[in-house]
């Protein structure tokens, strides 16, 4: 995968790599954030024939699901929170649940973004009371967390093209992929590795 990064976004990617060697198997490093899975048609390719029209069904009020999901390179192993607000408490409430998921491990690594409620004091306290120590990415670099693939093959197989009449059908097959996403296994071990090619600027000049 070919990406054109700062410099900032160079000495991460230096840095993840760095960690991966030094992290013993007892060291799991893990990808964090928040998908927000919305009930709506959302249309991402498509043909129709010239000179035909086509009438998309669409849907009203559009709830949403919340969820927490933390992706494990080497494991390629999930782990996932469903929660009804993503704030300070339930962020907690998965740190814990992904302790208690490793507890054998004696470091585990979390790299996600700044948001306010990962950057928090009491977070970071609370994180290394359970064994987590938190690595930051640089600002705007979602390309560099790896669960925003994962959550791109969640899209592709749930909300890309798909029409859902009722809510509960939406939820019902989200909650799907996420329990069954071991289905999955091999497009993801396609899709989410570090295996980048990083471009230099040079490479564009005329």
């Amino acid at each position: 995968m070919g990406i054109l990064l700062t410099k900032q976004q160079r000495m991460e990617l230096h840095f993840q790599h760095r960690l991966k060697v030094k992290a013993s198997n007892k060291e799991p490093i893990y990808f964090a954030d928040s998908v927000h899975p919305e009930h709506q048609t959302r249309l991402a390719y498509g043909w129709i024939p010239r000179g035909e029209r086509k009438s998309i069904p669409m849907t009203g009020r559009q709830y949403r699901l919340n969820i927490i999901g933390a992706f494990c390179l080497k494991k390629q192993s999930l782990e996932y929170r469903e929660v009804e607000h993503v704030n300070g408490e339930t962020i907690k409430q998965f740190l814990l649940q992904l302790s208690e998921r490793n507890t054998s491990a004696k470091k585990i690594h979390l790299i996600w973004d700044n948001a306010g409620y990962h950057h928090s004091k009491d977070i970071r306290k609370f994180a290394r009371k359970n064994r987590i120590m938190i690595h930051y990415l640089p600002a705007y670099s979602p390309n560099l967390n790896l669960i925003e693939r994962l959550w791109k093959v969640m899209h592709e197989q749930v909300t890309y093209n798909h029409y859902y009449e009722k809510f509960a059908d939406f939820a019902e097959a989200v909650r799907g992929f996420f329990e069954n996403v071991d289905a999955c296994k091999n497009i993801l071990q396609r899709r989410i590795n570090d295996n980048f090619s990083i471009l230099h600027q040079r490479t564009f000049a005329s």
